[in-house]
């Protein structure tokens, strides 16, 4: 089995807090919601409620000046469709986008889609550049897949070369690779400006070892 990934809704908003479209998360399937978050001032970080699920925060970047990408995870046997819930906090924010993303043949073990993220890290960029990285460490296993989002002022990031897209908001880009990628990376042109980015390592259903014999 391969992880296969579905974007479930994108969209942007702004104010102390916003909500997405009503979505419909599977059953026993690994949730990533990308958030951005921004103002003139240090953006609070986000959390998110709704669709009866929990919602754990994996990672956050800050590039120090006014802008956030944050990856949360979640899984549940029993998830319901409805809107999620966006709040940052009392703080208003003047800019909120998020990709909220549907992965399957995922280990399902742990908590909250615990067993399903190996490993993360974050990138961050301040000033003229025309790209942005975040690197991984080696995979524990080359099933495993590899996902990403990165805001970048004033245009957005493109994809990197690797990864496909799953969608765009905000000025923020979430991607995805059905495959190790340890540099994941998206580009943009040379614009002076603030670039945020956060990177995980999906971890693809354990199959089980050995022969089985039927009597």
């Amino acid at each position: 089995m391969a992880v296969t990934a579905l974007n479930l809704t994108s969209g942007a908003g702004s104010g102390t807090s916003a909500n997405t479209a009503s979505i419909s998360p599977a059953a026993n399937k690994l949730i990533l919601v990308s958030v951005r978050n921004g103002l003139a001032g240090t953006p609070n970080e986000p959390t998110i409620t709704g669709a009866s699920m929990t919602w754990v925060k994996i990672a956050t970047a800050f590039d120090g000046v006014n802008n956030r990408v944050t990856i949360f995870r979640g899984l549940s046997a029993s998830p319901s469709s409805g809107a999620l819930t966006i709040d940052c906090g009392g703080q208003s924010q003047s800019a909120i986008g998020w990709s909220v993303d549907q992965f399957t043949g995922i280990d399902i073990s742990g908590t909250n889609g615990s067993g399903a993220i190996v490993q993360s890290n974050t990138a961050t960029l301040n000033g003229s550049a025309s790209s942005i990285t975040v690197t991984l460490s080696a995979f524990g296993s080359s099933n495993n897949a590899t996902y990403g989002a990165a805001f970048w002022g004033p245009e957005g990031p493109t994809a990197g070369a690797n990864f496909t897209s799953l969608a765009g908001a905000s000025n923020m880009t979430a991607q995805w690779a059905n495959n190790p990628q340890t540099s994941v990376n998206w580009t943009f042109g040379s614009n002076s400006s603030q670039g945020d980015a956060v990177a995980v390592e999906i971890k693809i259903v354990s199959t089980p070892s050995g022969s089985f014999q039927f009597l």
